[in-house]
């Protein structure tokens, strides 16, 4: 598995390209960039999945581009579809200026539930605090865990949007995301990675 990285939108997400050995999975597009679409472009493998960790704006800006050029399907948490299908949810008028919405088809699946994309097998984490039916996705064969915005390097999500919860974040980082390898790469929304051995030592949320 290869990964890289592009900060796309107005708060800089972390888009990831996943490549496996049968296509390429982008997680989170958050907006649109000439050095993303350059990179797929020059990618022999087809675009195989988008996988959104959550319904904000700045995680999904990008969607509707990507499926439009490649026919690509969308997956989402079941837990998340009133956030990705109500604007007023995704906090685009109230950090992001403009209304962002999603017109293509969503795939919803349960937690639990693993997907097959691009060679690849993701495990789903549901992880409620930072948005209610936020999730990440664990690579398991590849030791990494896409955690969206519920797990940063040293900190946590914030929990102060609509369908956030402090104690709901906290008590799912440590049932569900505390107790995967020390060694796991953790793979955030914004900023740098780290692993969960470094999280267990330093961080103070957890």
């Amino acid at each position: 598995m290869d990964v890289n990285v592009y900060q796309l939108g107005v708060l800089e997400t972390n888009c990831y390209v996943v490549g496996g050995k049968d296509g390429i999975v982008i997680v989170d597009p958050g907006g649109s960039s000439p050095h993303l679409l350059d990179a797929i472009e020059k990618d022999s493998r087809k675009v195989a999945a988008i996988l959104l960790t959550h319904g904000h704006f700045d995680h999904i800006a990008g969607v509707d581009g990507l499926v439009k050029k490649y026919q690509v399907p969308v997956y989402a948490l079941d837990k998340e579809k009133e956030m990705l299908t109500d604007p007023s949810n995704n906090l685009a008028a109230d950090l992001g200026g403009e209304s962002v919405t999603i017109e293509s088809e969503i795939t919803y699946f349960s937690e639990g539930d693993v997907l097959e994309a691009g060679g690849l097998s993701f495990e789903t984490i549901w992880v409620p605090g930072h948005s209610y039916g936020g999730c990440c996705y664990y690579v398991k064969d590849e030791g990494v865990l896409f955690s969206g915005d519920t797990l940063f390097c040293g900190s946590i999500g914030r929990s102060d949007f609509p369908g956030g919860d402090m104690k709901a974040l906290v008590d799912a980082l440590k049932q569900k995301v505390m107790i995967l390898p020390d060694e796991t790469k953790v793979l955030p929304g914004h900023g740098p990675g780290t692993d969960i051995r470094f999280e267990k030592k330093f961080n103070l949320f957890l």
